[in-house]
C-alpha cells in the first residue's frame, strides 16, 4: 500500500458501493451489468433500428426457403416417402424441445404433444411450422405472449399456426405444463 493512502480510499476506487462517505447509487437500468429485453433502452433488443435490420435478413432468408418450396411444392410431394416425412416430424419434435430457453421448449413441446397436431399435419403445415420455428428465440416469445405482432410483410402475421400456438400459450384452462416425455 502506498503511504498516504488508507484502504477506505482504495476500496472506495474500487466501486462506489464501499465508499462510507458517500451515500451508495442507486442502481439503474443504465449501470445494470446483465440488462433484460425490451425493459432497457440501451438493449441491442430494445434498439428499433438494430432489431429490424437483423429481423428483416431473418424474414427475408424465410421468405427465400418459402419460395423455393413453394417452386417446388409438387416434386416435393411425389418424391416424398412416409419415412421422410416421418423423419421430418421427428425433426420438429426435437427442434421444438431443444430451443435454448426453458419457457419455448415447454411451450411448443406442450403444444404438439397435447394438441397431436404434427402427426395430422400435411407437409405444407409440417413447412409452415419449420420455418416458425427458424425464428430467433425471443421474437417467437414475444408472438406467442403477444407482447409483439409479427411483421405485417411476414408470412406469420396472420398465420392460423401462430393463433393455434398464441391460444396454447394464453392456457385458459389454468393447467399445469410440464416437459412431456419422448416415448409416445
Amino acid at each position: 500500500m502506498k503511504s498516504g493512502t488508507s484502504s477506505t480510499d482504495q476500496d472506495e476506487k474500487l466501486h462506489p458501493i464501499f465508499s462510507k462517505t458517500k451515500p451508495a447509487p442507486i442502481p439503474s437500468f443504465k449501470t445494470d451489468p446483465y440488462p433484460i429485453p425490451l425493459q432497457n433502452p440501451a438493449h441491442p433488443t430494445t434498439q428499433k433500428e438494430a432489431k429490424t435490420s437483423v429481423n428483416q435478413e431473418i424474414y427475408h432468408q424465410i421468405d427465400q426457403l418459402k419460395q423455393l418450396e413453394d417452386q417446388h411444392a409438387e416434386s416435393y410431394n411425389d418424391s416424398l416417402s412416409a419415412s421422410t416425412i416421418d423423419k421430418l416430424r421427428a425433426r420438429l419434435v426435437y427442434q421444438s424441445r431443444k430451443r435454448g430457453i426453458v419457457e419455448i421448449e415447454l411451450l411448443l413441446s406442450t403444444f404438439i404433444e397435447t394438441q397431436r397436431w404434427l402427426k395430422d399435419w400435411d407437409l405444407k403445415q409440417l413447412t409452415q411450422y419449420s420455418r416458425l420455428l427458424m425464428l430467433p428465440d425471443w421474437d417467437l416469445y414475444y408472438y406467442l405472449v403477444k407482447k409483439q405482432d409479427p411483421p405485417s410483410e411476414s408470412e406469420f402475421f396472420k398465420s392460423d399456426l401462430l393463433d393455434q400456438l398464441r391460444i396454447h400459450t394464453s392456457n385458459s384452462n389454468k393447467t399445469v405444463r410440464i416437459m412431456p416425455s419422448l416415448e409416445s
